[in-house]
């Protein structure tokens, strides 16, 4: 048997985990998170936990990819990955930071803008003029946080052919952001 509960009581509950001080409750309880760099064994972990959720997903496992991962008393809370692409290996020359994923019960928490400091200290540290990322246009709470970051939208022409055409595919688009690195 089903319960319908009234409307207002709904929206209430539907609201209940984004508001003040519940948020401020969850981001105690996930205080003393670090990022690490992920090994082979963290990075298998994880890409059978997300294929079961997100099919199609994957790492680049390539030596100019690092990986890391936000953790707090050994339980994994969100991944990503900053990959350097060599000048002339077409669109995405450069520092990207890609694959950005907070497990669903952690968001909201500041565990994806930590891993995307962590991307950004360590593209800071090898002397890296700006670092770009890919999303969904649609993706608010994600574009919100890396413009939060001080990342700007910009357009690589040689990107935004295969961008348009992915839209037309998809029914969505994702957009470039980058940032400037001072050095």
């Amino acid at each position: 048997m089903k319960i319908k509960l009234p409307y207002k009581l709904r929206s209430l509950l539907q609201r209940l985990p984004y508001l003040k001080p519940v948020r401020l409750i969850r981001r105690r309880l996930v205080s003393g998170v670090e990022v690490i760099e992920a090994d082979i064994g963290d990075m298998k972990n994880i890409l059978d936990d997300l294929t079961a959720h997100t099919p199609g997903a994957y790492f680049d496992d390539r030596p100019f990819a690092t990986n890391f991962i936000a953790v707090r008393k050994r339980r994994i809370l969100g991944v990503v990955q900053l990959v350097r692409y060599p000048i002339g290996e077409g669109p995405f020359a450069g520092h990207w930071l890609m694959g950005l994923y907070v497990w669903p019960r952690y968001r909201g928490l500041g565990v994806g803008a930590l891993l995307t400091r962590r991307v950004i200290q360590q593209s800071h540290y090898e002397a890296a003029s700006e670092l770009s990322l890919l999303v969904w246009e649609e993706n608010l709470p994600a574009v919100a946080l890396y413009r939060g970051l001080h990342f700007r939208r910009t357009e690589i022409p040689s990107l935004e052919e295969e961008l348009l055409e992915e839209k037309k595919l998809l029914g969505r688009r994702r957009i470039v952001l980058t940032l400037e690195l001072q050095s």
